[in-house]
């Protein structure tokens, strides 16, 4: 039997609720007269049970007349879905509250849900594929007879042909102020590239050579900073001279000059002169509509600059933002693309259209500037090239030396750079940026020979051609050699355009020496002030996701030094620790400016100093104040910074022993391997001697508790003192009292014990290793990077560059970005 519907059962419910008629009240109907209803074929007799025959046929009758209804009302369109057509409120799906109590996410908890990382995986796969089926093609060849490989761990390297060996197909670039090298990493040398391109001046446009080349002759407060304090490494000069018995012979300086003054120019033929400069005619190529500007070397041989201008896109690790050439930030990454392909076409022989089967490596500052980086990748991804990888300029040098573990001072045109690196990374606060390098030391050569006479009078050294001269006589001569101090006669050429080359001879004293000793007393070059007016800031200042403030990395021995605190000037042992004390409590260990910061600036605040993970709660309070004091700090280095103010101008010896010891003052194994490894780079580093006096220097300005064995000992006594008096005083502190932990004089009597009698920490300078230049090893560390197996995880792709932009360089960077 069918199954009945809702009215089915109601009508047979009815039924079966009608009373019975008893026989009394069926008499008296019929009494009545009333006669008897017919009975109606197939149903019952009146006062007889219904049969379930009967009751059936009444059902089936009544589900035919509901169908055939339901079949004429579909016919009609009128139908009744309430269930399929009920359309919801909104259509936004409506999702449960999660149960706080079980709660779990795996999120980018695995290394599987990172697309970098699975796209390094698929690579290695690939990688792995191809090689087997290299190998099974060989051996099908016949060249199962050949020595199999026992070893095929390294098989990778060695395979193929010279082509195809591991580092051809990567580009290694370092950018400079002066001078970009760049190179394939299985070059020898890198190609260097001068940093400078050269327009046509258009009309009504000013000819300018930027604040790089019209700096170089200096400024009268320049001069009046040089004479007041040349006495003062005139007094060092003769000191030294005396502790190691070298004799001074009495006048050398007025028979110098005497000399000098009397000399005349000894004219030299061209046919005479093998090192004749061939200068470009700036009117012909003017008129030549197929020369659109000139790059590099070219740049520098015009014969007159009165009808172009001179561009440097890089200036001291960044970009060249001066608004006297510049005008917005597309002509600076326009010109940084040109000198690229420039020097990519000339020098190795390689097309745009081979970029795209190109990697290259980019070496960048200790501190660097996360625009800058972020920017430099985005020009070389547009640029078509395959993958990008960074690499800091600290352990870019490790690398080309071949040491793990020290102090790196990297002295280069414009600036000086020093930090510490432990296996492969920069240790944190070690990273310090000094405002002086060899242009200040050529400046300063330039006076010390005009004081003596130089016998070319007319010497400016905002022209082209005088300052290269002037640059070459100070890589040939100056030296810190005490045994070759003494008037020695030389000569040089003078070739100017238009011009038969003149030669003169002339004569040196201690103005050899005195001129690089300003690394020493950085005063003499000048307190000058940074280009701050002629500053485009054409670039957005990169800020934190989720601060929106700046965030660009920030060292601890920076910000000291720029405020005149060195650690090496510090006599009471009480400040020393004190300062040391600071960096153990957990504040040092990453001065990113983003994150946790509520200065008054928006620009001006702290960022990952650790301070709020770092440590136990027993110590809040104390590391709470000195991150209100690192806080101010951070805001007056802003400010100084805005106003061009804020400059380093801190002596060589008190910068590297500032970054030591911010490095390894906890231990005392890194410190001496600091010590024993410090490792001098650079252009400007290339002076004989500049390694033995830098060890008198270090010497002499090391303080005993800074040279002592047992500093990180002190330094642990007192951090367990300090741990125990907050311990003490964490149950009766009541709210808003903060006590600050103060070293007493029992403490400074401990500690006078532990460093009393204690050896020195020795100190050696590294040699450049296998005869390396030092201004290429950087670049050569770069070149040794790229060889290594680690590269490919580090490689960002234009697919991932387009998903994460910057954020990549978290995940394929040998730094935290």
């Amino acid at each position: 039997m069918s199954e009945l519907s809702d009215s089915e059962v109601k009508v047979e419910v009815e039924e079966q609720a009608v009373p019975k008629k008893t026989p009394k009240q069926e008499s008296s109907e019929s009494t009545n007269g009333s006669a008897p209803k017919k009975q109606k074929r197939g149903s019952a007799a009146s006062g007889q049970k219904v049969s379930a025959e009967i009751l059936q046929r009444r059902r089936e009758g009544r589900i035919k007349a509901l169908a055939t209804l339901q079949s004429k009302l579909d016919k009609l369109g009128i139908k009744r879905v309430d269930q399929k057509n009920a359309l919801p409120a909104s259509t936004v799906p409506s999702i449960s509250l999660i149960n706080q109590k079980n709660y779990f996410t795996g999120y980018l908890k695995r290394d599987e849900q990172n697309l970098s990382i699975k796209n390094v995986k698929e690579m290695n796969r690939l990688l792995a594929e191809k090689k087997k089926k290299d190998k099974l093609s060989k051996s099908s060849a016949g060249t199962s007879t050949n020595t199999p490989d026992v070893d095929g761990e390294d098989e990778d390297d060695n395979d193929g042909d010279v082509d195809e060996r591991v580092g051809s197909n990567t580009i290694v670039m370092h950018p400079g102020t002066t001078n970009i090298r760049i190179g394939l990493a299985t070059d020898i040398d890198p190609k260097i590239i001068k940093n400078v391109i050269a327009f046509p001046r258009r009309p009504g446009q000013e000819s300018t050579k930027g604040y790089i080349f019209e700096s170089r002759k200096g400024s009268e407060h320049e001069a009046k900073e040089f004479e007041t304090h040349l006495p003062s490494i005139v007094s060092s000069f003769r000191e030294r001279m005396r502790y190691y018995k070298r004799r001074i012979l009495p006048n050398s300086n007025e028979t110098v000059a005497n000399f000098n003054k009397r000399q005349e120019p000894q004219v030299v033929e061209d046919h005479n002169d093998i090192h004749k400069v061939d200068f470009l005619d700036s009117k012909k190529l003017l008129n030549d509509p197929e020369v659109k500007y000139l790059v590099g070397d070219d740049a520098l041989r015009l014969d007159d600059y009165s009808d172009w201008i001179l561009r440097s896109p890089f200036y001291k690790g960044n970009f060249n933002e001066d608004k006297s050439i510049y005008r917005s930030n597309q002509e600076i990454l326009g010109d940084i693309e040109l000198v690229i392909k420039e020097g990519l076409s000339k020098n190795l022989g390689i097309e745009p259209a081979k970029y795209a089967d190109l990697n290259i490596i980019l070496i960048i500052p200790n501190l660097y500037d996360k625009t800058y980086v972020a920017e430099m990748t985005n020009l070389l991804i547009n640029m078509s090239f395959a993958n990008i990888g960074v690499l800091q300029e600290g352990v870019s040098a490790t690398f080309g030396s071949g040491i793990s573990n020290g102090c790196v001072i990297d002295i280069g045109s414009h600036y000086t750079k020093v930090c510490c690196v432990d296996e492969g990374m920069i240790i944190p606060n070690s990273q310090i940026e000094l405002d002086y390098g060899g242009d200040d030391v050529t400046k300063t050569f330039a006076k010390m020979l005009k004081r003596n006479q130089f016998p070319y009078k007319e010497l400016d050294l905002s022209r082209i051609t005088d300052w290269n001269l002037i640059s070459q006589l100070k890589e040939k001569y100056l030296t810190f050699e005490d045994a070759d101090i003494a008037i020695q006669l030389y000569n040089f050429s003078v070739r100017n355009p238009h011009q038969l080359t003149k030669k003169y001879d002339f004569k040196v004293f201690d103005e050899v020496m005195i001129s690089p000793m300003g690394f020493f007393y950085p005063e003499v070059f000048g307190a000058r002030g940074s280009p701050i007016n002629r500053k485009g800031n054409f670039f957005d200042v990169h800020r934190d996701y989720f601060s929106g403030r700046y965030d660009s990395p920030l060292s601890r021995s920076q910000l000291d030094q720029v405020e005149g605190k060195f650690l090496a000037n510090m006599e009471d042992l009480e400040e020393i620790v004190n300062r040391l004390l600071s960096e153990s409590c957990g504040l040092g260990s990453n001065y990113n400016m983003g994150n946790n910061s509520n200065t008054s600036s928006g620009n001006n605040n702290l960022g990952n100093t650790g301070a709020a993970t770092a440590g136990s709660e027993d110590s809040s309070d104390y590391m709470e104040i000195e991150e209100t004091k690192l806080k101010k700090q951070i805001k007056n280095f802003l400010e100084l910074k805005k106003e061009g103010k804020g400059l380093n101008l801190t002596p060589l010896e008190l910068a590297v022993i500032e970054s030591i010891s911010y490095a390894g003052f906890q231990d005392m194994n890194k410190l001496k391997k600091l010590y024993e490894n410090i490792l001098i780079v650079g252009g400007s580093s290339k002076i004989d001697g500049l390694d033995l006096i830098l060890v008198d220097r270090i010497h002499i300005a090391r303080s005993p508790v800074l040279y002592s064995t047992s500093l990180d000992q002190a330094i642990k006594y007192i951090t367990l003192k300090k741990e125990e008096f907050e311990k003490a005083n964490k149950d009766s502190k009541t709210e808003g009292d903060v006590k600050e932990f103060k070293i007493t004089e029992e403490h400074l009597e401990h500690l006078r014990g532990l460093l009393e009698g204690t050896s020195a920490v020795p100190i050696e300078i590294l040699s450049s290793s296998r005869d390396i230049d030092p201004a290429e090893m950087c670049w050569k560390g770069g070149s040794v990077y790229a060889r290594l197996k680690i590269v490919n995880e580090m490689w960002i792709n234009k697919e991932e560059w387009n998903i994460f932009n910057d954020r990549a360089f978290n995940y394929k960077c040998l730094f935290t970005f």
